[in-house]
This record gives C-alpha cells, structure tokens and sequence, in this order.
C-alpha cells in the first residue's frame, strides 16, 4: 500500500466519500494491481494504466483508462466528457450510494485482463477542417505547410477556428497574415501564453 494515497484520501475525501474510496482501493488492490499516484490521484496498474479514483465536490468516482473496451453489463460507465474523451469511462458514486465490491472486481479483473492482452481502443483520426483561405496561403508556403501539418491537430484547429469564426473579409485576411507570421516563426497561436 502506498502511503501517499492515504495522505489523497485524508484531503480530498469528505465524510461520505472517504469509504467508498477505501472499499475502491480494497477492490483495486485484492485484484493484484500496483498502487501509485499519477496526475494527483491514486492510480493502478498492470502492464499500463488500468484505473484510478478521484474525489469530486459532489461525487467520487473510479475510472478505467480502456473503459470503452468494457462489457459493462451493469450499464454503470459513462463518458465523462462526450466528444472529448473516447476510452476513458468513469463509475460514478454520490452521497448514499454503496459499492457492489463483487461487481467492481469483475470489472477491475476485466480492465486488468484486456490491458494484459494489449487490447486497447482504437483512436479515431482527428481530422480539421482547414477553411480555403488558410489552405490557399500554406499551399502557396510549402514550408510553413509542413509546419501546420507537424502541429497537433488542437493547434491546426485553434488556426483554423481562428481565422474562419471572423465574420468580416478584412478580419479574416488580418488574421490570416497574422497566423502566417507567427507559423513561419514556428509558433503556435496561443504561445506567449504559455509559460
């Protein structure tokens, strides 16, 4: 056992969520999986991030890294964030609730199991729809094309959304010459913000 989530479930827990995070550790632990904090939370593994617990304001709740790849024949994940997040499936707890520890460790051995076997969600490709504008000037700039295309696609996204949210024709171009400078330095939009 680890002591720093003990010292995790001494701050972050209130009164009615610190048991059922022990009863979530227990679980975690009986199934054999290793216990450590990752991101600030207690996290556990076995051959790669299996699940981990976190305690909210108004709820405390257990997530699986693969949680998609899960039967969940209980009907008890769900997607935290719809549209963002496409493996990770979270087990939620409010004040009053109880933990099925039998249910939980079936779903803890299977999470442990698919990441023994390698058996992962298969990422969808992020495609970002570039406005002609932007697309007529980088085809014009090869090596400026081929720093937007090395680019994460949240940075081509933040250019793109930049320049095509603008309503009027003269904003659009002022903010394409804009983003042309700071790619041709190699800068991302937002860069001086961060730190």
């Amino acid at each position: 056992m680890n002591p720093k989530v003990d010292e995790y479930i001494a701050k972050k827990a209130n009164d009615w969520q610190r048991p059922l995070l022990e009863t979530f550790r227990k679980c975690m632990l009986d199934r054999g999986l290793k216990e450590e904090i990752k991101w600030g939370a207690p996290t556990y593994t076995h051959y790669g991030n299996v699940a981990g617990f976190s305690a909210f304001k108004n709820h405390c709740a257990i997530w699986f890294f693969e949680g998609a790849m899960l039967k969940d024949k209980a009907k008890v994940l769900l997607n935290a964030q719809e549209g963002k997040t496409q493996a990770l499936r979270q087990w939620r707890f409010v004040e009053g609730d109880t933990v099925d520890e039998k249910l939980m460790k079936e779903y803890i051995s299977e999470a442990a199991l698919n990441m023994e076997r390698r058996i992962k969600t298969t990422k969808k490709k992020i495609v970002v729809e570039v406005p002609e504008l932007l697309q007529s000037a980088l085809d014009a700039e090869p090596k400026v094309l081929a720093f937007f295309n090395s680019m994460a696609p949240s940075h081509r996204r933040e250019y793109s959304e930049h320049i095509s949210e603008a309503k009027q024709e003269a904003t659009k171009l002022r903010r394409l010459e804009k983003c042309l400078r700071l790619m041709r330095e190699k800068k991302g939009l937002h860069d001086k913000y961060n730190c």
